[in-house]
């Protein structure tokens, strides 16, 4: 019997959580936001920003599905998996801020990587990486 996991639905939870949690750091916790008070456009910046940060991250979306099931099919446990996934998509967060700040010049800053790697980071170890069993 081989191990199988429910690697896209555990990848497509953890890039959602990220997607959708992240910017509410930038918009309520980040102290540089002078219009804090106004209600209706931090709700416009919000949506911008999960718009954005999901159109953007759907690569590391697929790359988070493919390495999941690649290091399912080497035969890993379930935390050496999440571990693994964790550095990598620390890696792949910060290649994508990379490429967004300095070759196509996107307005971001810097830190936001770091907010997105944190979630990321977070969902990986929160979210669980059910194991089954079945026959080939």
């Amino acid at each position: 019997m081989l191990k199988q996991f429910n690697h896209f639905l555990f990848s497509t939870k953890v890039w959602l959580t990220s997607v959708i949690t992240t910017p509410f750091f930038f918009i309520f916790l980040n102290p540089m936001n002078k219009e804090f008070g106004n209600f209706n456009h931090t709700i416009e910046d919000l949506l911008l920003v999960i718009l954005f940060g999901g159109m953007f991250s759907i690569p590391n979306w697929f790359l988070l599905i493919i390495a999941s099931w690649q290091m399912n099919k080497n035969g890993k446990n379930i935390q050496q998996i999440k571990n693994t996934l964790t550095i990598i998509s620390i890696g792949l967060t910060l290649i994508l801020f990379f490429l967004l700040i300095f070759s196509i010049g996107f307005p971001v800053k810097w830190w936001t990587s770091l907010c997105y790697a944190f979630t990321i980071s977070v969902g990986i170890q929160f979210y669980h990486l059910n194991q089954y069993d079945f026959q080939v």
